[in-house]
């Protein structure tokens, strides 16, 4: 408590976030400028678990994650990094770096390269090591053809139970993990019908736990390192949605605590939408001591794009304790939803349905309607922020960010 109010330890939560971009989308200028007509897709990063593995999950979030934009980047690399993530004896890395790059040319080609690189790991206290791991996926496209490729994914000094691993080690090799469960080294898959959509996933190493163990990983629980995505599709869409959602997040000057955090819960938007289904993610508990504890977070995610495009994301938290007790609540729930239609060319947000239950700051009740933008002081902290919201709408786009509590 002495570092955190002494101020050695910035810290910036956003329990409950959740933020859209809908955008009347400019691809089809690239169609007419003669460039080949589709868009693209894919994602990228260093660390991810599942729901099923509780808190391994909040400490590890989707770190460095990096999304690749329905245009492109115009040939520009797009990237993400993280200096350190450690989740107990679980998985420790010490850097990690995401990429993206997509551009189409005159010559009528397009081409996609997402990149996932993970430096230092360390996995399972210690039954699986790596100097460095890079994950790799490209994906191509011309008039007549779309290709994919994995090309250049590789491991530097891949360790398992103490065997050395080639770097070119097959796509889809299993190693059994006594005590544990398996490893899958490269796991690729490629999708789509090769005519009007291709990619391609590669997961350098995708852990399985299957069995009780000494290091209390739930069973069930998956661990994903160097993912990489990419993906082309002839569709020209002319709108595109944004959207992501998390539990709760920190900026600090403690790597180790911001990665205690990561991105609870957090769950992202294709830019094509979800095909009107919704989407979610739950981690169980939420526990950084002295600092967050909470009971459930869970997020949504929708989204349909046609002649009209909707985007909603939702983020929630139940037993919120922050701070020692310096804020509390029953439930805190941020709510952020886009729309736009091209028959009237106009677009509007809402953040209906973001609420309180019985929040309390510094021991005074709030109430649970509480005013958008709402600050309060916080007496040897700092200030807390409620109900953030910051909103764009116009003829082109809409664009709402909520961050329920921001301290």
């Amino acid at each position: 408590m002495s570092r955190r109010r002494s101020g050695r330890l910035a810290v910036v939560l956003a329990v409950s976030l959740a933020s859209v971009a809908l955008l009347a989308s400019s691809l089809s200028a690239s169609a007419a400028s003669g460039t080949l007509k589709g868009s693209f897709g894919g994602r990228a990063y260093a660390t991810f678990a599942n729901a099923t593995a509780g808190t391994i999950a909040t400490q590890l979030g989707r770190s460095a994650f990096i999304p690749c934009p329905c245009k492109g980047t115009n040939g520009v690399l797009l990237s993400n990094t993280v200096d350190q993530v450690q989740a107990d004896h679980v998985l420790k890395a010490d850097a990690t770096l995401s990429t993206a790059r997509a551009s189409k040319s005159a010559m009528k080609t397009a081409k996609v390269r997402m990149t996932a690189q993970v430096a230092g790991l360390r996995a399972l206290d210690g039954a699986i090591t790596a100097d460095a791991i890079l994950g790799v996926s490209r994906t191509s496209a011309t008039a007549a053809s779309l290709s994919t490729s994995t090309a250049g994914s590789t491991f530097v000094n891949l360790h398992i139970l103490g065997h050395g691993i080639p770097s070119g080690v097959a796509a889809n090799t299993q190693i059994s993990l006594p005590g544990f469960g398996y490893v899958r080294l490269r796991e690729t898959h490629r999708f789509g019908n090769g005519l009007t959509l291709r990619g391609v996933q590669v997961d350098m190493l995708h852990i399985v736990i299957t069995r009780l163990n000494v290091l209390n990983i739930p069973i069930g629980t998956e661990i994903r390192v160097a993912e990489a995505r990419s993906l082309y599709s002839r569709s020209q869409p002319t709108v595109v949605v944004h959207g992501a959602a998390w539990a709760a997040s920190a900026n600090s000057t403690s790597l180790t605590f911001e990665n205690r955090v990561g991105k609870a819960a957090a769950i992202f938007m294709p830019c094509l939408g979800t095909k009107g289904k919704v989407k979610h993610n739950d981690v169980h508990l939420i526990t950084v001591p002295g600092i967050l504890t909470s009971g459930t977070g869970k997020t949504t995610v929708y989204g349909v794009v046609g002649d009209s495009a909707t985007a909603k994301t939702t983020a929630e938290v139940q037993s919120l304790d922050m701070l020692g007790g310096l804020v509390t609540a029953d439930l805190v729930r941020g709510v952020s939803r886009s729309h736009w239609s091209q028959s009237t060319d106009s677009s509007s947000v809402s953040s209906f349905g973001s609420r309180f239950v019985n929040l309390h700051v510094a021991g005074v009740a709030v109430g649970d309607n509480v005013a958008p933008n709402t600050e309060l002081a916080l007496p040897g902290i700092g200030t807390v922020t409620l109900y953030e919201r910051i909103a764009t709408s116009n003829a082109d786009t809409a664009d709402l960010n909520v961050a329920m509590i921001h301290v």
